[in-house]
């Protein structure tokens, strides 16, 4: 005969172990979707950097075949910025979460994925060029009303490029154009790149496997970062299921008319410039910042050049990054 006390000591253990058994069979279960699908330790990081930097996700339809996913922090008001992000070549919006813990929670911000990128459509049949992703910004843009109000725009690498020539396009949309590593630019990197895939039938941006993944980055950096295998393998196949459109999109920027659009059209820009760049970048050479300035005005342009920095400047520099940029916006309603 049990006691009442051993009785209920008895149940207590038996539900603690029911209790252990099911959290186990959970966080096993969990292990195996995650060994056999890293994509979701990807999905489930950008879901916390998504409430930690307090941006929501949102999404807006273009046209039939095309919708833009975005996410956005504030409102827009007479008055205030407001700083549209663009994201470079094979990359998304979560792209800026590192820079976005240091804007200040008061700006409106909005970042967003180009078409066939992240988690925005596209169908075969549409043009991934330049002027397309330009045309698709604009639409966006007067759909959301923010070119009526004080808009900032900023490209990184392809984003810059794209960015670059939305000014040269459309100047009366824009307070200011933020350039970082802007593509678009004859440099010496370009042949390098393309000697090293010549010979080796690969595309360091291009990655196959989570190794090739890991050596991306740390191209694009110039301080090698460590990356858990489970993110790389997770990065690998979310990008493996986009690789028709990056190999499409890649095409077209070595395609004559998109290759050095922005560099030939840089006297058509008229609005205030603000150009970042770091000094170690291995992709887009520095030597662009040269190019840039002897084809534009002192009094429309500002640069920084970060050293010891590489490709990735808004990754590697965030939080000065951040801070330049807050202050050049600001420098518009003193």
């Amino acid at each position: 005969m049990f006691t009442m006390g051993e009785y209920l000591n008895l149940n207590t253990l038996y539900s603690f172990a029911w209790f252990v058994g099911i959290n186990l069979t959970l966080s096993g279960l969990l292990l195996l979707v995650m060994y056999k699908y890293p994509r979701y330790a990807v999905y489930a990081y950008n879901r916390w950097l998504l409430y930690q930097t307090g941006m929501t996700r949102k999404n807006l339809k273009l046209s039939p075949s095309v919708s833009l996913a975005y996410m956005e922090r504030g409102t827009r008001k007479s008055g205030t910025p407001t700083l549209l992000l663009v994201h470079g070549f094979s990359s998304s919006k979560e792209n800026y979460f590192r820079i976005l813990k240091f804007l200040p929670k008061r700006l409106h911000v909005i970042a967003l994925d180009l078409p066939g990128h992240g988690d925005s459509s596209h169908k075969d049949k549409d043009d991934l060029s330049i002027m397309s992703f330009v045309h698709h910004i604009k639409k966006f843009s007067d759909l959301l009303d923010i070119t009526s109000a004080d808009m900032h725009l900023l490209g990184t690498s392809m984003g810059g490029h794209i960015a670059g020539m939305y000014a040269a396009t459309y100047p009366k949309d824009l307070t200011s154009v933020i350039l970082v590593c802007p593509h678009g630019i004859k440099n010496r990197c370009e042949n390098m790149m393309t000697e090293e895939y010549e010979r080796t039938k690969k595309f360091v941006l291009l990655p196959d496997t989570a190794d090739d993944y890991k050596e991306m980055i740390n191209f694009i950096v110039h301080k090698p970062i460590k990356i858990p295998q489970i993110f790389a393998e997770g990065a690998i196949q979310i990008r493996n299921a986009m690789l028709p459109i990056y190999t499409q999109v890649a095409e077209n920027l070595q395609d004559g008319n998109n290759q050095h659009m922005l560099q030939r059209n840089i006297e058509n820009i008229t609005t205030p410039m603000f150009l970042i760049w770091g000094i170690e970048d291995k992709i887009i050479d520095v030597s662009c910042v040269d190019v840039i300035k002897s084809k534009l005005p002192s009094s429309l342009r500002k640069e920084i050049l970060f050293s010891e920095c590489g490709h990735a400047v808004l990754l590697e520099k965030p939080r000065k990054s951040a801070s330049h940029i807050v202050e050049y916006l600001n420098s518009f309603y003193i």
